[in-house]
């Protein structure tokens, strides 16, 4: 489930039962996690 599979944000936020700006919030936590962590790595 997911970008990954070429779904939207509102599909996904209709699925996990939450809005899509709820889902863009998340995701963009957590390419900041993501980054940070390549960031570390080199």
């Amino acid at each position: 489930m997911g970008l990954a599979e070429g779904r939207c944000q509102a599909e996904i936020a209709q699925e996990l039962g939450i809005s899509q700006p709820a889902v863009s919030k998340r995701l963009q936590r957590i390419r900041r996690l993501a980054r940070g962590i390549l960031e570390e790595w080199g």
